[in-house]
């Protein structure tokens, strides 16, 4: 059994690139003139000469060869293959273990040593000549931004002009018919850029700005959806302001007139910048526990799930006065609202001196409940902002717009009652609990050092920061080059950390009583709530299934949530208890 690889290569004689197809059937030609049969058609349609590229047809095929699940390979022509001396060499090395290397075209045979000897000299030259030409067109890119071209050939790009990039050709049509984008789409993708500047410095969400792209039709170039990362990669361009950069460095302005404000553009830069600083890990805003920790079970999604509000509040909350707290100070606000629906039952809560435990009184329950219900929108968003509780409905969802596959959803108050369950389970096993203690004595030592540089780094990033704050930097790109460093120190020991420390550096080891663990999670704000459930699945993965429709009531399922172990067991969270 032969496999059969192509490549995008000259032929010799025409000087013309001939297209895969052609390869692969000069080689089906060779195959049955050797009696053999077969295997895989593989291709890459790259160059040989791109040496820091990844061709997963080359891969695969030298992966079959290994293996033994193919006798050999034929190729379509060897002396025009290789530009890069490294993969001359693998498929020396193939000839070498008896495997039959076979050539459609060419005149070199592998197995002779003269031809391997001048094929390795022509090799050689080739990647020599590679490297020249690419030093030429270096110096020529650097030649072009020098004179204010901020685009050097390529695809089109959003805003700019160019050839469609989603035409498709019709019959007898090739690639040399694409059409120019109209002018008014070029004109309206501008508009969007400079309002979306506009909307991201005045604090609308990238991810606001991907939505009403979407539903206003407005397209990436390659006509695909926006994300959230996707906007804000756009409106990080230079070119936007007419910028033209090469390193991080500002060596020329474009001419005529930016699509966005210079001083925009680097207050929104200053802006992505200070996000850049970093946060505390797991920190999140409220009511949010399991985002990015819980992943879309659907098959072959596993999306971490994000959390999105949905109509309405919460009924038959449960009131402590920890809870009826910021309810009270959100009616205050409006003096009307406040004697509407508050009344003189409830004004009491101002007085209150007890533990944040469950109100027993029911009528003060009941009133409590009643002004939450009946208070103004405006109100019920204040008091769920300030409340440690979900008060506004929101669900966790596998979001389109994160690149996630939109199937699946579930309440959020709902699941994250269910999380408590677990994490009060989970954290009051002694036998989970001495294994933590096993596992965090072995890698103490690693996590005290990693700490220390830690420490260290965010005393530096600190002190970086403070100089953007005195203008001692010329420029952001300035800043960016000496913070990047800092940033990628960081990302890389927070990684170990919460590798080594399975999600919680700090906390007990020792399994505590149940009633304990209740208390501290529902005195615990999110980021203290995330760290337990972080701690509590150690190194295992929780997934949310889809919702299937059962007869009766719709109430939530807790078997859709399901833990997969390091050693791939699952189980359900309606197994556990």
């Amino acid at each position: 059994m032969f496999d059969s690889y192509a490549r995008l290569s000259k032929n010799p004689n025409t000087g013309e690139f001939e297209k895969i197809e052609t390869q692969w059937a000069d080689n089906r030609r060779v195959i049955e003139r050797l009696g053999g049969t077969l295997g895989q058609e593989l291709d890459d349609g790259l160059s040989a000469w791109k040496k820091n590229v990844r061709r997963p047809g080359w891969a695969k095929l030298l992966e079959r060869v290994a293996s033994g699940a193919s006798d050999g390979i034929v190729v379509w022509h060897t002396d025009r293959l290789f530009r890069q001396p490294r993969d001359l060499e693998k498929l020396i090395d193939l000839a070498d273990k008896g495997f039959v290397v076979v050539s459609a075209h060419g005149s070199r045979d592998l197995a002779d040593p003269d031809d391997r000897f001048i094929l390795r000299i022509e090799v050689a030259h080739a990647a020599r000549s590679s490297d020249d030409t690419s030093r030429r067109i270096k110096r020529r890119f650097r030649t072009f931004r020098e004179n204010g071209m901020g685009h050097i050939g390529g695809p089109r790009r959003f805003g700019w002009p160019g050839r469609d990039l989603t035409w498709t050709p019709g019959e007898g049509e090739t690639d040399d018919d694409r059409p120019m984008v109209p002018d008014a789409l070029v004109a309206r993708e501008r508009r969007a850029l400079a309002e979306a500047t506009d909307a991201a410095l005045s604090g609308i969400s990238e991810a606001v700005i991907a939505r009403e792209w979407n539903d206003q039709g407005l397209f990436t170039a390659e006509g695909r959806r926006w994300v959230r990362l996707t906007v804000k990669s756009v409106l990080s361009r230079p070119t936007n302001a007419g910028l033209v950069e090469s390193d991080g460095e500002l060596v020329a302005t474009m001419p005529g007139e930016p699509i966005v404000d210079p001083r925009k553009f680097d207050l929104l830069r200053s802006k992505y910048a200070a996000r850049r600083k970093g946060r505390v890990a797991g920190e999140v805003g409220p009511g949010y526990v399991g985002t990015g920790i819980i992943r879309c079970g659907e098959p072959g999604c596993g999306a971490r799930l994000t959390a999105r509000n949905g109509d309405g509040f919460y009924r038959d909350l449960t009131w402590t006065p920890q809870l009826a707290r910021p309810l009270q100070a959100a009616l205050e606000m409006t003096d009307a609202a406040f004697a509407e629906h508050l009344g003189t039952t409830v004004r009491t809560v101002t007085s209150w001196d007890q533990p944040d435990t469950t109100i027993d009184d029911t009528a003060i329950r009941a009133s409590l409940e009643t002004a939450a219900q009946q208070a103004s929108i405006s109100v019920k968003k204040r008091f769920a902002q300030s409340a440690n509780t979900p008060v506004r409905k929101k669900y966790y969802t596998c979001e389109k717009e994160r690149r996630g596959c939109g199937k699946v959803n579930a309440d959020l108050r709902s699941v994250d009652q269910e999380l408590r369950t677990y994490v009060i389970l989970r954290l009051s096993d002694d036998r989970y609990a001495a294994a933590v203690e096993a596992a965090r004595a072995q890698v103490a030592d690693r996590l005290s050092a990693i700490n220390a540089d830690i420490a260290e780094y965010e005393q530096l990033q600190e002190a970086v920061s403070e100089r953007l704050g005195r203008r001692e930097f010329k420029t952001m790109a300035a800043f960016d080059k000496a913070n990047k460093p800092i940033v990628e120190a960081l990302d890389r020991l927070y990684t170990e950390r919460e590798a080594l420390s399975e999600g919680s550096p700090e906390g007990p080891t020792k399994a505590q009583p149940a009633a304990a663990i209740a208390a501290q999670w529902d005195a615990a704000d999110n980021s203290e709530r995330r760290s337990m459930l972080t701690k509590a699945l150690g190194g295992s993965t929780l997934y949310l299934d889809r919702y299937v429709k059962r007869p009766g009531p719709r109430v939530f399922d807790r078997n859709r949530l399901r833990l997969v172990y390091p050693d791939g067991t699952t189980v359900t969270f309606g197994d556990l208890t």
